[in-house]
């Protein structure tokens, strides 16, 4: 599929990094949905094409958006962080930006990891967050990881995976290099790439510990950008429908002031989240109501957003799950990761976190 930048341009009111985005990423389209049918969730593309693609990006400053200016970052808001969310998805490129240029930086900011923040900054680490495993303190004082992960987003992607895990407790979030086993996981939307993972005793380091508070404000603005992704892919796969087309400009309304209302307090209010996730859940039906009946779906580009559109987030647990009702959902999640296998305490496979819509 030949496409030039006035084919991928946001708006005219974009900002210059969201051109820059469109002309750095154009070279690589072609390696980057090599392969895609947009239909059957084809191979994915080669993980270098990912790397060489998110260097580019990383070149005009989309991997330090929201690292502090003294690391080498941009130290930008939470609303734009969603403009360029919005630019990736309407191309769409597979991309570590949620990973990677969202959580990870966000994380590192409120653990003072700085040499990492620069890291994330330049692109020379990508870093990928799983949610699940069981943590063992050894008698020799050392931290080791348990048990399995999946759903891990851009996982085989990443050079550093933070966990998010728990003791039966409170969450700890630890940092590991990219667990050997890490296999990449079947997923129809090729344009995020999903990766599973045994940990198996594997050393790891504590970031930080009791960290619920944190890792919920984290998540919650994690769904935010994901709803402005699904939104983006939207507009590109039911354009000509004006009925879907009006659904996504209320669902826009509901997630820039809920942005905006971040930005302003520090904090993301779950209520005015649910309102903005509920209003892109509508959207999602609609799409895969039009591409159901056959529309849209004449061109590659079209049916990568569709299948963006309307795909779900396992990737991300439920906000709720990390204020009053997370102790229950951990100890679901530990309780899957272990069995009595023959006596033997063997383990099995993590529970995968539940979608959001």
């Amino acid at each position: 599929m030949n496409l030039n930048s006035d084919d991928l341009y946001p708006f005219r009111a974009a900002e210059r990094l969201d051109f820059d985005i469109v002309d750095a990423l154009l070279t690589h389209l072609p390696m980057l949905w090599n392969g895609s049918d947009g239909e059957h969730g084809a191979a994915p593309c080669a993980p270098t094409a990912v790397r060489d693609a998110w260097d580019a990006l990383c070149s005009v400053g989309v991997g330090g958006l929201l690292v502090p200016a003294e690391y080498g970052g941009q130290g930008a808001s939470l609303s734009r962080s969603l403009s360029v969310a919005w630019t990736l998805s309407r191309i769409p490129a597979p991309v570590p930006f949620l990973s990677s240029a969202v959580v990870a930086p966000l994380l590192c900011a409120a653990l003072s990891e700085r040499e990492l923040l620069s890291e994330i900054a330049t692109g020379d680490t990508v870093v990928a967050v799983a949610f699940g495993g069981r943590i063992d303190d050894g008698c020799d004082g050392g931290t080791t990881l348990h048990g399995e992960v999946d759903s891990v987003l851009h996982g085989s992607d990443a050079e550093r995976w933070f966990v998010v895990a728990s003791d039966g407790a409170e969450p700890t979030i630890l940092a590991v290099d990219r667990p050997e086993s890490t296999i990449r996981q079947y997923s129809q939307d090729v344009t995020r790439p999903l990766a599973r993972a045994r940990f198996d005793g594997m050393p790891a380091r504590r970031l930080a510990v009791e960290t619920a508070p944190l890792v919920g404000e984290i998540v919650r603005r994690a769904h935010l950008v994901r709803c402005v992704e699904a939104l983006a892919a939207a507009s590109i796969a039911v354009e000509d429908d004006p009925a879907s087309m009006a659904s996504i400009a209320a669902a826009i309304t509901a997630v820039r002031s809920t942005a905006a209302a971040t930005d302003l307090h520090g904090t993301c209010d779950s209520r005015q989240l649910d309102v903005a996730c509920s209003r892109t859940a509508m959207v999602s039906r609609l799409v895969a109501d039009t591409c159901g009946r056959g529309d849209q779906q004449d061109e590659l580009r079209a049916s990568l957003c569709a299948i963006r559109a309307t795909g779900g987030s396992a990737w991300l647990p439920p906000e709720l799950c990390f204020d009053d009702e997370y102790r229950p959902f951990v100890q679901a999640r530990q309780d899957t990761a272990l069995t009595a296998a023959g006596g033997s305490g063997g383990e099995r496979r993590a529970m995968r976190a539940p979608r959001t819509w």
